[in-house]
């Protein structure tokens, strides 16, 4: 038998509330089935929604990073560091108080 799952679930699972599930749903982005007043979602057929979205989001990267690949480095460079050697003796010293 087939789990279905409910809109909450279906919100949960992909960290949005409800009422984006929701309309998802009306804008026929999601397939789910009304039952009285209460949408269904057929577990397999959201998985394959799942997998379809992140093939389709990987694509998209793949091809976006492809495109904008830098040349060349831009910003500033890092400063090298100070020569901390004349602050030698000062560092060696002990800081505690003498009575």
């Amino acid at each position: 038998m087939i789990e279905m799952y409910r809109v909450p679930r279906v919100a949960k699972i992909l960290g949005t509330k409800a009422a984006t599930v929701l309309a998802m749903i009306r804008r026929g982005e999601l397939p789910a089935m009304l039952l009285g007043k209460r949408y269904l979602i057929p577990s397999n057929i959201f998985e394959q929604w799942v997998q379809k979205r992140v093939e389709a989001n990987a694509a998209q990267v793949a091809a976006s990073l492809g495109a904008q690949m830098p040349t060349k480095r831009r910003g500033r460079r890092a400063k090298p560091l100070p020569d901390l050697s004349k602050y030698e003796p000062l560092l060696s010293r002990s800081w505690k108080h003498e009575r």
